[in-house]
């Protein structure tokens, strides 16, 4: 754990301690469930909490002190444990990671884009692991209060951080790449992701290079050839741009690839040096080959061996419920329901397609949020795209998945295999009866739907009325 000096802690958010600092801080948090005895709780607010309401839980599990508003209702009258005031919590949690952000010197990559954040973020960090002490992200903590704290993570030992940021709207990067301060800067791809709160997908595309305009002059780019902003993005960066392909001459470039039974193996190709390497990534579908060469480019810049690159990949380990292989009985199912847009949709669905093993595919799909006016086309646009292909059975889950029905349907995709469920309980409902041994069901969406729950019941196995028929 960090240690940190109350009287940094102080000046470095223009608070003040009242009634006195505490001897230390060790660590910071803003979440009780993970506060450890000696650390700084931050109590934030929001629209349906204040975690000013839970001072006393923070003391109980002997925090060191809390970081609190100055004016908020909940804060006794007279503080018997160190309370550090302040304006605003959520703004004194970002200006204490930026200052502690300077005291470490760290290579500090930062990773965004519209796909594959949490997965480029973790190949990056396993692979500068190999040479270098390395943080990163927890999670996909990427946002204004997941960044400082990550950044806040870091221990002065460390030598390389590799932090995701993210957006929902625009403004919000800038901020964020202040308290990283990267110098390598790494985008995984562009899409219409949050597209309800921007003006077009070029907008997002401006919006992610602000990752790129805070390098500086001697910071690396690292971009896709293959993406179609690769132009505008490019022209964001300061200094030298490297560049990954599937198609096309790039600095690190996939010359061969094939899909197995439990991965991709890719024959890629270092063009500084001329050296042709194969690779093994236990992940399904070709984008994540782009997705491992980003993270080669990230990895050759810190001088890893090209050895440690392979056996690394070839063990890689993605996060939870990213193409998370679980068979129940003799059912094989890929639980890919973190997150979903149109991208990440398409990718998922052409990579279970094509993969190879026994047994009929099913998908259970449902919406794709945040994206505005875009929402209804998005959706109906999804139904087509997945109508080309033969499913032993397609399910939609919840109001825009009944949407995508409507686009498979109106494709001429078959209606006795085309289920429309309000709920979980109900397309798992679908599958316990329909299901045969050795199937394969694919399961996509955003995670607001929290299609795993699907999982759950059908592992329960129990009984519910019928979909509607499609």
């Amino acid at each position: 754990m960090v240690r940190f000096n109350p009287e940094e802690l102080a000046r470095w958010s223009r608070g003040e301690w009242i009634p006195h600092p505490p001897a230390e801080v060790v660590g910071i948090t803003q979440d009780t469930r993970a506060l450890n005895p000696g650390a700084l709780y931050v109590a934030l607010e929001g629209e349906r909490f204040d975690g000013h309401q839970f001072l006393d839980r923070a003391f109980q599990l002997e925090a060191a002190a809390a970081l609190v508003r100055r004016d908020n209702p909940y804060l006794p009258e007279s503080p018997a444990y160190p309370l550090l005031m302040v304006d605003d919590p959520a703004d004194a949690l970002q200006a204490i990671a930026a200052a502690y952000r300077r005291q470490v010197a760290i290579s500090s990559v930062a990773v965004t884009g519209s796909v594959g954040k949490t997965t480029v973020k973790d190949l990056i960090a396993d692979l500068l692991s190999a040479r270098l002490p390395t943080a990163r992200t927890r999670g996909n903590f990427n946002n204004a209060v997941g960044v400082p704290l990550s950044v806040l993570g870091l221990r002065r030992s460390d030598e390389a951080g590799v932090f995701e940021v993210g957006m929902n709207h625009p403004g919000e990067l800038m901020p964020l790449c202040q308290i990283v301060l990267p110098n390598w800067g790494v985008i995984t791809g562009i899409g219409p992701v949050h597209i309800e709160f921007f003006d077009s997908i070029e907008g997002i595309a401006f919006e992610k290079s602000e990752v790129l305009r805070s390098l500086p002059e001697e910071g690396t780019a690292v971009l896709s050839r293959d993406c179609p902003f690769f132009e505008l993005l490019a022209a964001q960066a300061p200094g030298p741009v490297l560049t990954v392909s599937l198609e096309q001459e790039a600095d690190y470039q996939c010359l061969e690839s094939a899909m197995g039974p439990t991965g991709m193996t890719a024959l890629i190709l270092e063009r500084r040096t001329g050296e042709r390497h194969e690779i093994f990534i236990p992940l399904m579908g070709r984008h994540h080959i782009a997705n491992a060469m980003l993270a080669i480019a990230v990895a050759r810049g810190h001088e890893v061996a090209w050895h440690d690159i392979v056996d690394i990949l070839r063990r890689f380990k993605s996060a939870p419920m990213r193409w998370e292989r679980q068979v129940v009985g003799s059912v094989t199912f890929i639980n890919d329901a973190y997150n979903a847009n149109p991208l990440s949709m398409r990718a998922a669905i052409e990579a279970f397609q094509a993969g190879t093993g026994p047994g009929r595919r099913w998908l259970v799909v449902g919406g794709m949020l945040e994206l505005g006016r875009h929402e209804e086309a998005e959706h109906l646009a999804l139904g087509h795209f997945l109508a080309a292909q033969d499913w032993a059975g397609v399910i939609t889950v919840g109001e825009l998945g009944e949407t995508l029905a409507e686009g498979a349907r109106a494709a001429g995709f078959r209606t006795t295999a085309l289920f429309v469920c309000e709920e979980a309980e109900q397309a798992a409902a679908v599958l316990q009866e329909r299901i045969r041994p050795g199937d394969q069901v694919l399961m996509k969406a955003s995670r607001g739907i929290r299609l795993e729950d699907v999982l759950q019941a059908y592992r329960m196995g129990g009984r519910v009325p019928e979909a509607v028929p499609a």
